[in-house]
């Protein structure tokens, strides 16, 4: 079996059918993409008489019987193909030709430009060293365990075009045998036998290089558990015996020769010092009591060992040091984030655990964390002021509180005796400013295909109280136009205010929820109102109280017991208002109601620290509301009854449902820079008791540029319902649903510089529960799904500015649920007709990615 793997990007078409729905729209693309084809864009012309194209790899692997993980092979062989051969769509190079016809340019300029960002030059067979490949090719199946392999080469030249093909004959792996463990004469031999108990090599298994990384970097996190802070991977290795024949390679697990005698033992946490970056401690030493008082001690000697006197700290608490009138939180915010305690074996959970403690205040720039041994014989004394090189340390900034750790690896040596397996540890905190005031000026793109210029204004406070207290209060407003339609407007204003407490305020402990990220309690008071000015004002206030919690680095909670949200519908113009005085039940239904619930949300986001080939992002989101004013107006006297016959609270009818709804994301990142994106969303929402329909705000609508871009806002659904002309309008407030499912799948290709492009395709629908006199057809009936499904298709250019991307997405329907005046499920696309291309082409423009 030859197992084959093509280097170098390319589409190959075979025959179309021009007759069929496909061919119809195709052919003339194909041909005209033809012709330019062969008019320039090979490539190859502008090369000279004794230059060829290099046109990509191809490598062909004979596995042999015993190979296994021939996808990982397939994998590692294809990364040491280099370099990459100049990119090619339908047999045409587009960065290369642009490269060749900008010709000679100058140092600067337009052209310049053009030609080294946007063109790429040549890479040609010479550019290329199959030997070298060959060789790291070796040395990849070498480290797999195929000791072995050969591994040989051939070119392949065509029309000035010049392609390698390597030949790869995998030979059988070696296995692990035995696996011989360490001596114990030393403390950090006996623990790396300890670390060997949950090994995850076993007899037997392929020999691996990367998987020997692995399990010495597992030995050292589990030694870093037990108190080995100057305990690396680099203090041990694997030593490989292959002599034992059959194919088998004995392990021989050793700790290195030359390791520092401090790095074999395991370490207590001795005193703490808490500082403030860039503030000495002023003169005097206070040691006793949590408020500072009691007997000044002199001539102690600091955490570097040196005998001073006249320095001032305070303990606040045992083991624990801080010059507190230069701190700016409290003595209870700062010992609630510190997980390393005097005694204790040092342990690297609860170092990363008071980094990310201290950084999830929100009040620090930087948290430096210095452990340095403890000279034998020393009291605890605050230690001169910190120089650059002084101490290698652990230094985490706001703007990336989960980088890498970095500590002192190379301790003083000084001192011995009963106090030199302690370390003493030195947290340097830099504050942030206490108050900020932004203001910013953004253009507004919405999913509704609403865009225009928006502006925030912000004041925040980021230790209110002197607990941490994030305090913040903006601004914000919006006036935008949607997009294609002259006269529709929306002008948007709020006000939000908003606390955030460190810790979570609740009646019981919750140990298990703060080993993670620092918790939050949160509390805001939002106002917000929104004008239509081709339908009618809106307007609502919401308050929400809840907790914010990250048990990990990419999990996180949000859960809102309270949320009270009133509406009050204002301003209505002629043709809502005639839609509200025929359907009463409507406008008191979706708009003036107020909401009393709670809400939960979890998230799973692996976006910003996953592996870029293989992202996962998920939601889940749960909402209900209604049942606690249900139970107060029953059992607390508040209830009544209004006009309706409903349940009101404070004379006031309230809304009940559930509702929720998931987002599911996959990111593939493929070797060509390229990424393929797919989401799913599925969501539900059931009205009952007081409500017959869910709030305005609470309703699934579909289509849009982050949705279906083949269709306009709230222009599909529910189910196969289409309004009649007389109720069409930009608001579509009949199309919308209790049932949401869509699907979209795009690719991504990378243009080079900050040209990207797009292919895409978008499915789904909206549905009720029960059918509705408003809206036929709109009821979900599984015998019906699949042709309820609205489908559309198109391409995309988007350009990344880093800071922000501008996306024109050009799409059009494939299939339109109710409408049957075509055979089959497809629409039959005719971009040459004119009509057509009115009734069917939809442009999105739009700020960021779909999703």
């Amino acid at each position: 079996m030859v197992r084959q793997k093509r280097h170098g990007k390319k589409l190959l078409l075979n025959s179309i059918d021009c007759g069929g729905y496909a061919g119809a729209f195709l052919c003339p693309f194909l041909i005209a993409v033809a012709v330019f084809a062969v008019a320039s864009c090979t490539g190859t012309r502008h090369l000279g008489d004794d230059q060829s194209l290099y046109s990509g790899s191809r490598i062909y692997i004979e596995p042999g019987e015993q190979a296994e993980n021939l996808n990982e092979m397939e994998r590692e062989l294809e990364s040491v193909l280099s370099p990459r051969p100049n990119s090619s769509i339908l047999f045409m190079r587009p960065r290369l030709w642009v490269y060749h016809i900008t010709g000679t340019t100058r140092e600067r300029g337009i052209g310049n430009w053009i030609k080294t960002r946007i063109g790429r030059p040549p890479v040609l067979i010479e550019d290329v060293n199959p030997e070298r490949t060959t060789r790291l090719m070796q040395n990849r199946l070498f480290n797999m365990g195929h000791f072995d392999t050969d591994v040989t080469y051939s070119l392949a030249e065509k029309k000035k075009q010049t392609r390698i093909n390597y030949h790869v004959n995998i030979s059988a792996p070696y296995r692990i045998g035995r696996i011989i463990l360490p001596g114990t004469a030393t403390e950090a031999g006996q623990a790396v036998v300890r670390a060997m108990e949950n090994t995850e090599l076993r007899s037997g298994d392929i020999y691996s290089l990367a998987r020997l990384k692995s399990e010495r970097s597992r030995i050292e996190r589990q030694l870093k558990e037990e108190g080995f802070f100057y305990f690396n991977a680099d203090h041990i290795i694997f030593r490989a015996d292959s002599t034992a024949g059959n194919r088998e390679v004995d392990l021989h697990l050793a700790v290195k020769t030359d390791v520092p005698s401090y790095a074999l033992r395991s370490y207590r946490i001795g005193n703490i010092m808490i500082m403030q970056e860039g503030i000495a401690p002023t003169a005097g030493v206070s040691q006793g009591s949590r408020s500072g008082t009691g007997n000044a001690s002199q001539g102690s000697s600091g955490l570097d060992g040196s005998a001073t006197a006249g320095n001032r700290f305070t303990v606040i608490e045992n083991g624990v040091s801080a010059a507190l009138e230069e701190l700016p939180v409290s003595e209870r915010v700062l010992l609630n984030s510190l997980f390393l305690e005097q005694g204790q074996v040092y342990n690297s959970s609860d170092h990363l655990l008071t980094i990310s403690h201290l950084m999830g205040l929100g009040v620090f720039k930087f948290v430096n964390i210095r452990f340095e041994r403890r000279p034998s014989g020393n009291a605890l004394q605050p230690p001169p002021p910190a120089s650059a090189g002084d101490l290698e340390s652990e230094n985490q900034s706001a703007s990336n509180p989960e980088n890498g750790v970095g500590v002192n690896r190379h301790p003083s040596n000084s001192g011995n005796g009963g106090n030199e397996n302690l370390l003493d540890v030195r947290i340097i905190l830099t504050p942030m400013e206490k108050k900020n005031i932004s203001a910013e000026l953004s253009g507004v793109s919405k999913s509704n295909n609403f865009a225009g210029p928006g502006f925030t204004a912000s004041f925040s406070n980021r230790n209110l109280l002197g607990g941490a207290e994030n305090f913040s209060i903006g601004l914000d407003g919006a006036f935008e136009t949607l997009i294609g339609q002259k006269g529709v407007n929306s002008i948007e204003a709020g006000l939000t205010s908003e606390i955030g407490i460190p810790g979570l305020l609740i009646p019981f402990r919750h140990s298990a929820v703060s080993h993670g990220y620092m918790p939050r309690t949160r509390m805001s008071l939002a106002f917000s109102y929104l004008d239509r000015t081709d339908a009618f004002s809106l307007s609502s206030f919401k308050s929400q109280f809840g907790y914010h919690w990250n048990p990990a680095q990419h999990v996180q909670h949000r859960f809102n017991p309270f949320v009270f949200n009133v509406f009050g519908l204002g301003r209505i113009s002629d043709e809502y208002r005639q839609i509200f005085s025929d359907e009463a039940l409507l406008r008191r239904g979706m708009f003036e109601q107020f909401l009393l619930g709670s809400e939960y949300s979890f998230f799973y986001n692996t976006l910003v620290t996953g592996d870029d080939r293989n992202l996962w992002y998920f939601n889940i989101n749960a909402d209900m509301s209604g049942n606690m004013a249900w139970l107060a107006g029953r059992y607390g006297g508040f209830a009544g009854e209004g006009a309706a016959g409903e349940y009101t609270f404070f004379n006031q009818g309230f809304a009940q449902y559930f509702k929720t709804d998931i987002d599911v994301r996959h990111y593939i990142g493929t070797k060509n820079g390229n990424r393929i994106a797919a989401r799913l969303i599925a969501g539900a929402g059931i009205p009952y008791g007081n409500s017959s329909s869910l709030p305005y705000t609470k309703v699934f609508t579909i289509g849009g540029s982050n949705s279906i871009r083949a269709f306009h806002p709230r222009s599909v659904g529910p189910g196969s319902y289409s309004p009649p002309d007389t109720l069409v309008s930009t608001l579509n407030i009949y199309q919308s649903g209790e049932l949401k499912f869509e699907m979209n799948l795009e690719y991504r290709i990378d243009l080079g510089n900050i040209f990207k492009a797009a292919l895409f395709a978008d499915a789904g629908n909206i549905w009720n529960i029960r059918e509705k006199e408003n809206a036929p057809g709109g009821a979900f009936i599984p015998s019906q799904f699949l042709r309820q499904i609205a489908l559309g298709t198109g391409a995309g250019i988007r350009l990344d500015f880093t800071f922000f991307l501008l996306r024109l997405d050009v799409a059009f329907p494939l299939a339109i649920p109710g409408q049957n005046d075509h055979a089959g499920y497809f629409r039959r696309p005719d971009p040459l007709d004119p009509q057509w291309r009115r009734d069917n082409i939809i442009l999105n423009l739009a700020i960021g990615y779909p999703f």
